[in-house]
Formats: C-alpha cells, structure tokens, sequence
C-alpha cells in the first residue's frame, strides 16, 4: 500500500512519477510534487512502507490536504466582491505604499509593519490597532533603540498574553531578515516565496501575514484573510485556509501553491484588479476588504507610526 505522509503539515498519498516524488491529496483527488526534505510524518496504513533515504516520524494529520502549483483550481470569484457603499472613499495609501516599493524601507518601517500585520491575527480590527498602539509606545519609550520584552509587550493583551507577546517579540527581531530581502531585490511574489520556504519564519507570519506584510511595504501581494476566505467560499473557507499552515517554520511548497491559487481566483473577474497598476493585486485586495466590511479602513495606527 502507498503510505501517508505528512509534506507540509499536509497529509497525502505518496507516489512517485518520472523520479519525482507526488502527492495525492484526499478526498480532493489533487496532485502536486514535493521533495524529501518536506516530509515531517508518516501515518501509513502498512507500517512497512517507507521511502529510501526519508526519515520519517509516525504523526497524526492536522490540516486538511492541500494542492500543488500544478493541481490547485479554483473557480473565479472575483466577481464576488462589491464597491464601498456611495460617499465612502477607500482608505488605500497608494503615495505610502508606491514610495516603500520605489526604495527599500528602514528596518523600523519593516518592523512595524509587519508588526501591524500580525496583530490582526484571528483578531477584530479595533483590537489589533489598540494592541499595536500599546506596542508602538513602549518602542517609541525606547527611542526605537531596543526593543521591549516579552514581560512588558504581555499588557497589551487581555487574552492569549503569554503566546501573543512571543509572537511580537520573534517578529520584531526578524524584521531584518524582510528588509534585508528587499535589499537583494526581489519583488511581489518571488520576495514572499523567498521569505516563506527559505528563511525560518517567527511565529504568528505566515503566507497570508507575511502577505500583508510585503503589501504595506509596497509589494503586490494578497492577504487572504478569513473575511475574504468567506465570502469566496463561505462555510468552506476554514477548510481551504487550513490547505497553508507552516509546518514549524517555513511554509510548504504545496501550501504556498494553493495559496497562489486562491490569490489566482480572487482576482479573476474582481471589478478592483488592474494588472497594469504594479500594486494591482495589494490594491484589489484593500478595497475588496473594505467592501466587505462596508467602510474605508486607513488603518491609521501603522500608517501614524510609520511616520513618525
């Protein structure tokens, strides 16, 4: 029998076609490559099977399969997203965003943005701003020379205080690591595939974060949020989103190609997308959120610190 094996957090059936070793997603019946140094797990149902030369630890599956760059297909759902209701006026900041993407930004400018991104993880908008403004002020107490610790990030959460307060602590130390990609010269989505299979990321970046990220800072990425997720897919969505999670600290080829395309048919017939703009693809998905949120968001908190 094949064996299950875990590529990515990802369980699928594993095979091989012309040397190179596939997986078969289930039940989705999706092929995608991978390579030895993906597989974290095995769960087989004939404990004797085994690839040659792959180290393998028995695991159970955690995530819902996930498809490769050649197999993940997704019908249009562009057309699912609306203007902002009459007199509401997008909060983009096309000036902020063309001039981070025209030089490469300072380390400060990279670490609160990406700050920024991962504070709206799994977290209502007001929220995430009130605990980045806490954040920003005990940075700015230091000058912008050192950053805070872990003990005193922890009031700027009333929950999850512990795991949130690592989660900007790691982020904030591995600005560098973005700013220092950007400086190579990458771009878009080659800077972000960079980043999420090549670099260890910290904890709380992830595609759809580090996504964000690299919109603030001027490259045309898509954040896939869940309020997006569910207005393409509905009660769906959780179980795609699950397709991308990291497995440890980089993000898996086959989750990185399921992401690009979701991104793929987000902007398919999305009344927002103008492939000519060169952030085209980061300004579809601002005022796609907007719509479906029914309001400009000018996320003015990154936007103040930023100028600071």
């Amino acid at each position: 029998m094949l064996p299950f094996v875990l590529v990515g957090g990802v369980p699928v059936l594993a095979g091989e076609d012309r040397g190179q070793l596939v997986g078969l997603s289930v039940p989705d019946v999706l092929v995608a490559p991978f390579d030895l140094d993906e597989i974290v797990g095995s769960d087989s149902v004939d404990p004797a099977a085994v690839f040659w030369g792959a180290e393998m630890r028995m695991a159970r599956p955690m995530r819902q399969a996930a498809a490769g760059r050649r197999a993940g297909r997704f019908q249009p759902r562009g057309d699912r997203f609306e203007p902002l209701p009459e007199g509401e006026v997008s909060g983009f900041p096309s000036t902020t965003l063309l001039a981070h993407r025209a030089e490469v930004p300072s380390v400060d400018v990279v670490r609160l943005s990406s700050l920024f991104a991962v504070s709206t993880v799994r977290t209502p908008i007001d929220k995430a701003e009130a605990s980045f403004l806490c954040f920003t002020k005990l940075y700015d107490a230091r000058q912008r020379r050192e950053l805070p610790t872990v003990d005193e990030i922890k009031q700027c959460f009333r929950g999850l205080q512990n795991t949130k307060s690592r989660m900007f602590s790691e982020v904030a130390a591995y600005a560098p690591v973005i700013h220092d990609a950007i400086g190579r010269g990458l771009k878009d989505r080659d800077l972000r595939r960079y980043l999420v299979r090549e670099t260890p990321l910290p904890t709380g970046l992830g595609v759809a974060k580090m996504s964000f990220t690299l919109a603030l800072l001027g490259h045309d990425c898509i954040c896939l949020d869940t309020r997006l997720m569910v207005r393409m897919f509905g009660d769906k969505a959780l179980k795609i989103e699950a397709g991308w999670g990291k497995d440890g600290d980089h993000v898996s080829e086959l989750s990185l190609s399921r992401y690009e395309a979701v991104e793929d048919a987000f902007l398919e017939g999305n009344p927002f997308y103008n492939p000519k703009d060169p952030i085209g693809k980061a300004r579809a998905q601002w005022s796609a959120w907007e719509g479906v949120g029914g309001k400009a968001a000018s996320h003015w908190v990154w936007l103040h610190a930023i100028q600071v």
